[in-house]
Parts: structure tokens; sequence; C-alpha cells
């Protein structure tokens, strides 16, 4: 199917790059914290904790979203189906388009801030904000799938 399904094949090279980017940044928060800004050994462990934020922030994201996907299904709930609403396939994909613009947002900002003439927490956010964006975008492509 990856190869048969145009689309399957796109969405998986477009998580596969988004989780890359994942990674190069295990690689880059050290480098561009103890170079560029000062931070120790320990200091600049902490920054990784800014993804860890993005993820827990994205979860509260889903979890909302989903009962609100949720009470919609049921006010929407028709009695031909037995009272289970069956939403669009774009609507399973409104997490992905909450969080995929957040993703090219937190990429710039990222780049253009790693320099020491700008405060060290603005990386951070666009850590943060890249964590964020990339868990909405993969459990919504994922739960996709299994519904």
């Amino acid at each position: 199917m990856l190869f048969t399904e145009p689309i399957v094949g796109l969405l998986s090279l477009y998580i596969a790059f988004t989780f890359a980017i994942v990674y190069a940044f295990y690689a880059a928060i050290p480098w561009i914290f103890t170079q560029v800004y000062g931070f120790s050994t320990a200091s600049q462990g902490i920054v990784f904790l800014s993804l860890t934020i993005g993820y827990l922030a994205s979860i509260a994201t889903i979890i909302l979203a989903t009962q609100a996907q949720k009470k919609r299904r049921q006010n929407t709930a028709s009695n031909e189906n037995g009272g289970n609403a069956i939403l669009a396939p774009e609507e399973s994909l409104l997490l992905a388009m909450l969080g995929g613009p957040s993703l090219p947002v937190a990429l710039l900002l990222f780049g253009w801030s790693a320099k020491t003439a700008i405060h060290w927490i603005v990386p951070v956010v666009a850590i943060t904000l890249y964590g964020w964006g990339t868990l909405l975008v993969f459990f919504s492509l994922a739960a996709r799938e299994y519904e």
C-alpha cells in the first residue's frame, strides 16, 4: 500500500521527515546551547524538556479535541444508523490542520533565533512548538487509520 496508494506514501514520507527533524534537534540542541549561549552540560540537558512539554501540551490538545469531536458526533447522530454519526474523513484531520502550520513556524523561529543577540528562551519556545505540532500531526494521521 505504501507504493500503490500515493497518499499513503506521501503521508509516510511527511511523517518520516518530521521525525527526522526531531532527531536533528537532538543533535542541534547541545551544540547551539553550549556553543552559542554558553550553557553547561547540565543546563543544556534541561532544554530537552521543552520537547517533552510540547508533547504533553499536544496530549492535552488531543484529549480536548477528541472530547469535542465526540460531543459533536453525539449531537449530530441520526436515528437511521443506530445513533452513531459518521464523521467526514476530513474531520479526523483537524488536529493535523492545527499542528501542521506550527511545524514550519517553529523551524523558522528556531533557525533565526539561535544567536547570542536573541534571548535563549526563543529557541526553547520554538522547540516546544515543534514538539506540539509533531505529535498533533502524527496522532491525527495515525488515528485516521484506526477509525
